[in-house]
């Protein structure tokens, strides 16, 4: 959550790794959009571990036939 005063706050946040931000004063679909881009985010991140796993799991099968 940034203040509108304060521009670099949300541009260290996200250095810091921080995934998004909103701006006072909070607006329902603002905050909403933001969960879900976070969200989504990861969610794909997850995907992205599992499908990684898997490909290395067979890779290892294919070298050991």
């Amino acid at each position: 959550m940034a203040d509108k005063n304060s521009p670099h706050t949300p541009v260290e946040a996200l250095r810091l790794g921080a995934m998004d931000y909103i701006i006072k004063p909070f607006r329902e679909a603002e905050v909403l959009a933001a969960v879900e881009r976070c969200m989504t985010h990861i969610r794909l991140q997850r995907e992205r571990n599992f499908l990684s796993a898997r490909l290395k799991a067979t890779n290892q099968q294919l070298r050991a036939r």
